[in-house]
């Protein structure tokens, strides 16, 4: 269904390459040879520049999930998402000739960014456990596949746009891109689907009242209008647009999503992702979720488009190029709007007869306390329709155990969409001890690998050329583009190491 960038998680496992990869990014790094003040303490978000002399960009440093053993802790808990973002930022930095900073690489958005390799279930979600050797490690993968809905059988979309026009949206890569993207996604509406568009830069103002696209000229000639200049009112833009929202609603038979479109550099009115939180959990609450699309990296803050999509049961994507826009906005978007489960979450219990310790690559700041895995009111991750959620543990195995090992049980819960129903699956976890992985598993593995490198504060150009020589040789098996397309990236970050 989609060469799957962005917008589904699949649950993979690999290596820590560098163990406790939590540093500082160098200052020659970040800006490509300028000075930077970076200043990432665990869990805050550090501005970096990417180049001498540009504006700062912000993103969180997440830290990096530990060895554990289940005699300790058996159990590992955590949100599933579906955001890619962290990829096209990777590429982005790549493709203009710098590595990207530590704290922008989010693992597990990197293995989501993989074709969809899980079979679709008839019924909500369903879930894929395998493994097996990677070289000298035991890795383990977790897939999770939503149902998949027919686009033409969607319910209509009533799409409000939320349009950041301020100054720092004012070029060809942000606000021209913006045009492009949204010009595409017209094309590929239905008759029945409504757009509304609402722009903000010193103020917020409703540039096009929701409209039908049977009249595609109208709404096409208020995109080609789109221009930047101005301050950055990002809250106002996103109280305007949740309130024209608010209006559409009322038509239980059609989805209501709010859009926004922006570098994130908000500097009018609430700037940061805690204060707007109680704007958009409330309507999210009601059915009015939030997706979050980036542009731009000058001045871009990943981590307030991040965390308001987390907030607003969305997802969370970014735009580099023309062709992705294009796979986002004809390919994905429309149908992954249809959301097929809410708060869902996984959990692991490790079995301490067999695993000497475990651990999870990436989710970092998906953690959910094992005791609140049963609450109804936990808040996870929504699952769209076609959505893959990939997790990737590493395992060291408790000594002298061969053939098959039992390592434990994966638990799969949540909610039916509109109901007050929890669902649960339970997966008994078995994997050979010494046998070869199978390939999605092992192109997983290697995605984090890369992934792994580039988080670990000063990548050597050995390191990235290994992993792209690993990237390169699966992917004439793996029949993915992706794949091919991330060995490149790895080769080209070798060059610039």
């Amino acid at each position: 269904m989609r060469s799957r960038q962005a917008l589904i998680p699949l649950v993979a496992l690999t290596v820590a390459l560098v163990a406790g990869c939590t540093g500082e990014a160098s200052d020659d790094r970040a800006t490509g040879g300028g000075e930077a003040d970076v200043a990432a303490d665990e869990g805050g978000a550090a501005p970096l520049p990417t180049e001498p002399g540009g504006e700062p960009n912000t993103f969180t440093e997440n830290g990096t999930n530990p060895w554990t053993a289940p005699s300790e802790d058996a159990q590992s808990t955590f949100g599933l998402d579906v955001d890619t973002g962290s990829w096209t930022i990777t590429r982005r930095y790549v493709e203009d000739g710098s590595l990207p900073p530590p704290e922008a690489i989010r693992t597990e958005e990197l293995i989501n960014a993989l074709s969809d390799v899980d079979e679709a279930p008839e019924d909500t979600l369903g879930v894929t456990v395998e493994g097996g050797r990677v070289d000298d490690r035991l890795l383990l993968r977790l897939g999770v596949a939503a149902q998949e809905v027919d686009d033409a059988e969607r319910p209509p979309v009533n799409l409000v746009f939320v349009v950041d026009t301020s100054g720092s949206m004012d070029e060809e890569r942000k606000i021209g891109l913006v045009r492009e993207s949204l010009a595409v996604l017209v094309e590929n509406l239905r008759d029945d689907d409504t757009v509304s568009l609402v722009t903000f830069d010193d103020g917020a103002e409703p540039l096009l009242p929701p409209t039908p696209i049977r009249e595609a000229d109208e709404v096409l000639a208020t995109i080609e209008d789109l221009e930047a200049g101005g301050s950055t009112n990002l809250e106002g833009g996103l109280r305007l647009g949740y309130a024209t929202a608010e209006d559409l609603i009322t038509d239980e038979d059609a989805l209501t999503r709010v859009v926004l479109l922006s570098d994130g550099a908000a500097n009018v009115g609430e700037t940061g992702p805690d204060s707007l939180v109680e704007l958009i959990r409330d309507d999210a609450d009601r059915g009015i979720k939030l997706v979050t699309v980036g542009f731009g990296l000058d001045g871009f803050n990943d981590a307030l488009m991040e965390q308001v999509a987390d907030d607003g049961d969305g997802f969370y994507a970014y735009v580099d190029t023309l062709e992705e826009a294009e796979r986002l906005f004809a390919e994905e978007l429309t149908s992954t709007l249809v959301t097929v489960a809410e708060d869902a979450r996984v959990q692991v219990t490790f079995d301490p007869e067999t695993v000497a310790q475990y651990r999870l690559i990436g989710y970092e700041n998906r953690d959910i306390a094992d005791e609140d895995f049963d609450r109804d009111d936990t808040d996870a991750g929504e699952l769209g329709s076609g959505h893959r959620v990939v997790a990737l543990y590493e395992i060291a195995p408790v000594a002298g155990v061969d053939d098959e090992i039992a390592l434990g049980s994966v638990e799969l819960r949540w909610d039916d969409v509109g109901g007050d129903e929890e669902r649960t699956t339970t997966t008994e976890i078995v994997v050979p001890a010494d046998g070869e992985a199978p390939l999605a598993t092992q192109v997983a593995g290697a995605v984090a690998d890369l992934a792994e490198v580039l988080r670990g504060g000063e990548p050597t150009a050995e390191a990235l050329g290994e992993v792209a020589a690993r990237l390169e040789a699966l992917s004439a098996d793996a029949d993915d583009p992706v794949v091919a397309e991330m060995a490149a990236l790895a080769a080209r970050a070798a060059d610039l190491a």
